[in-house]
């Protein structure tokens, strides 16, 4: 059977005949335990996990070492896991300055610890994996406000998770004295056949998760740089 660890608490009575649990995985790492019906509860199969990555699965290789738990680039939900050569995932991308307001142009620079990564950015708000993300070679001169989307990708490593910076640079002294909040998201999540703010065909009135979209949210308060992602 497939099981979503979704929240939805389906039992599969519904007209798409799906089994949904009540309760959620942790994108960031967690613990999944198997318990048998009995009292008091016998734990019949655990399994520990770290950070997972979007459009890869997470198990044990049918193919292989059998005893690794591995990423698998290609998903087979109901099907043998398969053989796989990815243990781990791409560092994170490092910004040599965070996020907040800025009186002067400066040079941003990106790095990854991991051997042999490469960092991909965007500056339009969208995915830095997406299809026209831009390779990072060299530091990044910020003349005005920017928004930095970045991420990395490593040989038989899963993608690093993606990072959003945003710099407010040289903003009148009225803009500066007060918080800002940056709403970051694609383009394509707000306007188009499928955008949640399209009126045509009239998008703006859909409710339910099918219609979230990622968004990253940061909280900028000028003079100390206090604030979050």
């Amino acid at each position: 059977a497939l099981i979503w660890a979704s929240g939805k608490n389906r039992t599969g009575t519904g007209p798409r005949g799906e089994l949904h649990t009540h309760f959620k995985l942790n994108p960031t790492g967690d613990r999944l335990r198997l318990l048998g019906p009995e009292q008091p509860r016998t734990v019949a199969s655990e399994l520990e996990f770290g950070p997972q990555s979007p459009d890869h699965s997470y198990g044990y290789p049918t193919e292989g070492d059998a005893k690794v738990l591995r990423f698998f680039a290609r998903p087979t939900p109901l099907q043998p896991n398969g053989a796989s050569s990815i243990t781990n995932q791409t560092a994170e991308v490092r910004f040599s300055v965070q996020r907040g307001y800025f009186d002067a142009p400066f040079r941003l620079t990106l790095a990854c610890e991991t051997p042999g990564a490469v960092i991909r950015y965007t500056t339009n708000g969208s995915p830095p994996l997406a299809p026209g993300s831009l390779a990072y070679t060299e530091p990044l001169a910020l003349t005005a406000s920017t928004v930095i989307r970045a991420a990395a990708l490593a040989p038989d490593r899963v993608p690093s998770r993606s990072q959003t910076h945003t710099y407010l640079v040289g903003l009148p002294p009225e803009y500066r004295a007060i918080p800002s909040l940056s709403l970051v998201t694609d383009t394509n999540n707000l306007y188009g056949r499928t955008g949640i703010m399209e009126v045509r065909p009239r998008n703006t009135t859909k409710r339910g998760p099918e219609w979230e979209r990622p968004v990253s949210m940061e909280y900028l308060e000028p003079g100390s740089g206090d604030g979050f992602q």
